[in-house]
C-alpha cells in the first residue's frame, strides 16, 4: 500500500495521494512539494513572503492589504505609512496632499515647508521668471511679471511704447506739438524740443534776438526766424561783406535811391 505524505483517499481499492492547499504532489505521487506563490508575483504593491504551504503578503509604506488579502491598496485622505496605520498633520489649505509615504506636506505651487506656510518667492530670479523688459512683483503663494515703464504687453512679450505714447502700459497720450518735437521720452512724457522751441510742450518759440550776442554790430537789426535768427542791416545801411559789417549807403551813387537836384 501507499504511504502518502499528506492525505490518502482510497478510490475503487485504488490509493490516490492528493496534497492540502499550498503544495503540490511530487513525482513520486506519495510526497508533496510546497508551492512557491511568490514565483507569480501576487502581492500587487507590497512583497510577497513564501511559508510551508503558504504566503503572504506585506504592503510597501502608504499601502494597506484589502480583504483579498493579494491586493495592496493607497491610503486614504488623511492617513500615511506601514499598513496606513498614521495620521497626517497637515493642516494647511497651502496643502495639495499628504505623502502616503512618510506624511510630509506635498503643497500647492508658490507655497513650501513642512506644513506648506512659506511662501516662495519666485521673483528671486527675475531673469528666468520674466521676461526681457519687465519686472517681477511678488505675492503669497504667486507672483506677477509687469511691464517696464515705457513697455506696453502683447502677446506675452513686453513691447516699446508707440510714438506719442508714454507710462506704465503706455497709456498716457503725450502732449507735446509734433512738428516741434524731436521726441517724447517713453518713460515720463517729457517733450525734447527742437532747436528754436521751448515750453512743456514745444509749443513757445525762443526769441533768439533776446540775446545781445547774435546781431552786434551798432546798425543792426535782428530777425527772429523759427529756430534762427536773421542779422540784417538797418535803413540806410548795407552789408560791407569784406569785414561783415553794415556800412552807410551812398545814396548818392545810386540814381534809384536819391532825390538829388542839380544846383
Amino acid at each position: 500500500q501507499k504511504s502518502c505524505n499528506q492525505t490518502c483517499t482510497l478510490v475503487v481499492n485504488k490509493t490516490v495521494c492528493s496534497c492540502q492547499p499550498g503544495y503540490t504532489l511530487a513525482q513520486d505521487e506519495l510526497s508533496c512539494n510546497d508551492v512557491d506563490e511568490c514565483q507569480d508575483s501576487p502581492c500587487v504593491n507590497g512583497s510577497c513572503f513564501n511559508y510551508r504551504g503558504s504566503f503572504s503578503c506585506h504592503c510597501d509604506d502608504g499601502f494597506k492589504l484589502s480583504e483579498d488579502q493579494l491586493t495592496c491598496a493607497e491610503c486614504g485622505l488623511g492617513f500615511y505609512g506601514g499598513n496606513c496605520s498614521h495620521e497626517c498633520t497637515c493642516n494647511s489649505t497651502n496643502v495639495e496632499s499628504c505623502n502616503r509615504t512618510d506624511g510630509s506636506c506635498n503643497c500647492f505651487l508658490g507655497w513650501s515647508g513642512t506644513n506648506c506656510l512659506e511662501d516662495v518667492d519666485e521673483c528671486s530670479d527675475n531673469a528666468t521668471v520674466c521676461q526681457l523688459n519687465s519686472y517681477c512683483i511678488n505675492s503669497p503663494g504667486s507672483y506677477r511679471c509687469v511691464c517696464n515703464i515705457g513697455f506696453y504687453s502683447s502677446g506675452g512679450r513686453c513691447l516699446a511704447c508707440d510714438a506719442n505714447r508714454y507710462g506704465q502700459d503706455c497709456s498716457q497720450k503725450c502732449g507735446c506739438v509734433p512738428a516741434n518735437t524731436l521726441d517724447c521720452n517713453d518713460k515720463d512724457g517729457v517733450c525734447a524740443c527742437k532747436k528754436g522751441m521751448t515750453g512743456a510742450y514745444c509749443e513757445v518759440g525762443i526769441d533768439e534776438c533776446a540775446d545781445t550776442s547774435f546781431c552786434r554790430g551798432p546798425h543792426e537789426n535782428c530777425t527772429n526766424l523759427k529756430g534762427s535768427v536773421v542779422c540784417g542791416c538797418r535803413s540806410g545801411y548795407e552789408r560791407n561783406y569784406q569785414d561783415d559789417t553794415c556800412q552807410d549807403t551812398n545814396e548818392c551813387l545810386n540814381p534809384s535811391l536819391n532825390n538829388c537836384v542839380s544846383p
